[in-house]
């Protein structure tokens, strides 16, 4: 690496905002919450997706206010954004897709 890059940083902040305001947006407009793996296993998916686009936007204002990566906040960050998007994509697809309705597979 060529030293520390603030932009990466920015540029993480930035997507896990953008992260945290689409899991808002998707958890008003869910319908189909309660039947897939129950209710619990969607309230710890949301809490682990923000908890992680928010540690995600911490690790970024940090690593920039002390101009310093040293520590592992790049990879940190890496995978903090992963997380978080990653079950944001699980969210979308088990509302969209016919999961847990007796639609789709072999019982539609």
């Amino acid at each position: 690496m060529a030293g520390f890059e603030p932009d990466f940083y920015n540029n993480v902040v930035t997507v896990a905002v953008v992260l945290l305001f689409t899991k808002l947006v998707t958890h008003r407009s869910g319908k189909k919450r309660a039947t897939y793996g129950g209710p619990w296993l969607w309230w710890v998916l949301h809490a682990v997706s923000t908890a992680s686009a928010a540690a995600a936007v911490v690790v970024g204002l940090v690593a920039v206010h002390y101009r310093d990566d040293s520590f592992g906040q790049r990879y940190a960050a890496w995978t903090l954004l992963g997380v978080s998007f990653a079950i944001l994509v699980i969210d979308v697809l088990v509302e969209d897709l016919p999961l847990g309705q007796g639609g789709g597979g072999t019982n539609g």
